[in-house]
């Protein structure tokens, strides 16, 4: 929804009942139950210029996330843009240490240097990424000044965000 201000969006989900709830809360959004591939087989499908994908492919089985970054690469238009977000593998051990961390089907978090190799190996150039960090204790996110700390038993680097730009 907050993306909708810059221009025309959709959404994608592949748990129906995420579709619906979204659907209520946003009823001015075209909103679709599937994944990538359902996109790309439809008869409307138009490429895009820019996917926002957050906190997703760390619930991609790791057989399946080569396929999911050729779909990004698929679904956009030439010198089309992915913004994506996901916790940092570095960070696994420690966060589920910390934290009543409650596993999904699927959790399988890549490294930094994982998540860059496995988009470069699909045609992509990665434009920048930053981190997020979060203070352990209260699980707030920690201003970008406070970064600088690195991780501590306090501050943890927990999201990678990466730009990706199809070449």
């Amino acid at each position: 929804n907050l993306a909708s201000r810059y221009g025309y969006i959709e959404g994608i989900d592949p748990v129906r009942e995420v579709i619906k709830g979204a659907r209520r809360l946003f009823p001015h959004l075209r909103l679709h139950h599937g994944t990538a591939r359902t996109i790309l087989d439809s008869s409307e499908f138009n490429p895009y210029d820019l996917i926002l994908s957050s906190e997703v492919i760390e619930h991609v089985p790791i057989s399946e996330k080569e396929l999911f970054v050729n779909d990004l690469f698929d679904l956009l238009k030439p010198e089309g843009h992915v913004i994506l977000t996901t916790p940092r593998g570095e960070a696994y051990n420690c966060w589920k240490k910390r934290t009543n961390f409650v596993d999904q089907p699927v959790e399988e978090w890549l490294t930094e240097d994982d998540l860059l190799h496995l988009f470069v190996e699909q045609g992509f150039q990665a434009i920048g990424n930053k981190r997020i960090y979060v203070d352990l204790p209260s699980m707030a996110y920690v201003s970008p000044s406070k970064k600088e700390q690195g991780d501590t038993d306090n501050f943890l680097a927990l999201y990678q965000v990466w730009m990706f730009h199809r070449v």
